[in-house]
């Protein structure tokens, strides 16, 4: 009896492993390398941290949102809202640096943002300086790309 309990035992032990063994072998997400992201990638909602430069903390907070740009197809379009109200942008990411230009009124640029895309982090996150033109501001920038 203690026998066959041992050999069920030790079966069910060595299914487990094999089955462990199994799951290590599986394929990892694919993660593009951060210089050939496709753009597609880039739309979605994504948080932003402005940061004092040598700070830890962030000083402000918003919400970016990007979409497909309709005159360029490496672009991307979308819009800030924060604290202050809303801007639009405009902008890619080409090679793994990401640009963007920002506009209160729709016609003039008020801000640039001017970054890289974190490698190792699947295109979900971009950091970098943000400069608002008007006020001659310059912050760091945090930009995580927020789940689906």
């Amino acid at each position: 009896m203690k026998l066959r309990a041992l050999q069920t035992c030790l079966a069910l032990c060595l299914a487990c492993l094999a089955g462990h063994g199994m799951a290590q072998s599986a394929p990892l997400p694919v993660c593009p390398v951060a210089t050939e992201l496709p753009v597609q990638r880039l739309y979605g909602l994504w948080r932003a941290e402005f940061i004092e430069t040598g700070s830890q903390r962030a000083t402000a907070n918003a919400t970016v949102l990007f979409e497909r740009h309709p005159a360029f197809a490496q672009g991307v379009r979308g819009a800030i809202a924060h604290g202050q109200g809303r801007a639009l942008l405009s902008g890619d990411a080409d090679e793994g640096v990401f640009t963007l230009d920002e506009s209160v009124d729709g016609i003039n640029i008020s801000a640039t943002w001017t970054g890289n895309i974190v490698p190792h982090a699947c295109g979900k996150e971009i950091r970098g300086t943000w400069t608002d033109i008007t006020r001659q501001r310059t912050l760091d920038f945090v930009l995580r790309k927020l789940p689906d």
